[in-house]
């Protein structure tokens, strides 16, 4: 199943993603990413660049479909800088990319999200066009990638920028995936039954709930 699970945890400093001092940034440990709706986007990612004018960014990793999709954020813009090769001409066929890092950026256009499979060997290809990181405009080549991954794909939620940061607790662990939940029946001898519903469980039965792996 392929949802969108958003983002991960960290944090521990509230600045804006706006040029300050370096030594105000690595002062914090552990920082999360915030739209100006107050909604949590992501953890800010360890081995984020550090506040240069307006190329200041922070790397934040996406998971989804077991793999983490790597975007950056600026104070008004979520971006990726990977482009997207195609089979077919007109940007059409099956979708790729190069995979020559041990985490490749995303590609990224509106909230259109496209990352490497990093589950899966890499293979060599030849593309017939690609689409442009940054732009999206689609381009007819002939391109090698002799290290190219198949491309998944989600779409992010919408979320209002300016972003900024805010300080968050290190230990906090990230909201349990709903499917995780194991349903039980404990009968009055400790005998232990799953059940999809703690609804199924008997009058003489008491019913728990238990966070799975």
């Amino acid at each position: 199943m392929r949802s969108f699970v958003a983002c991960l945890l960290f944090a521990l400093v509230a600045a804006l993603l706006t040029p300050s001092s370096a030594g105000a940034q690595t002062d914090a440990e552990c920082v999360a990413v915030y739209d100006a709706d107050g909604t949590r986007v992501a953890r800010a990612g360890v081995g984020s660049d550090a506040p240069a004018g307006d190329t200041f960014e922070v790397k934040i990793f996406l998971a989804h479909s077991g793999v983490m999709a790597q975007l950056g954020v600026r104070r008004d813009t979520l971006e990726g800088n990977a482009q997207l090769f195609f089979t077919s001409a007109n940007c059409t066929g099956n979708a790729f990319m190069a995979r020559n890092t041990i985490q490749p950026q995303a590609h990224l256009v509106g909230t259109d999200v496209w990352y490497p499979d990093t589950l899966v060997p890499v293979l060599g290809l030849t593309s017939q066009s690609v689409r442009q990181a940054f732009s999206g405009t689609c381009q007819t080549t002939s391109d090698n990638i002799p290290a190219a991954a198949p491309a998944l794909n989600f779409t992010l939620p919408t979320f209002t920028p300016p972003f900024h940061l805010e300080p968050e607790p290190c230990s906090t662990p990230p909201d349990p995936d709903p499917e995780q939940f194991i349903n039980g029946c404990i009968s009055k001898n400790g005998t232990l039954k799953i059940v999809a519903d703690p609804a199924d469980c008997t009058a003489r039965e008491t019913p728990i709930t238990l966070l799975g792996p």
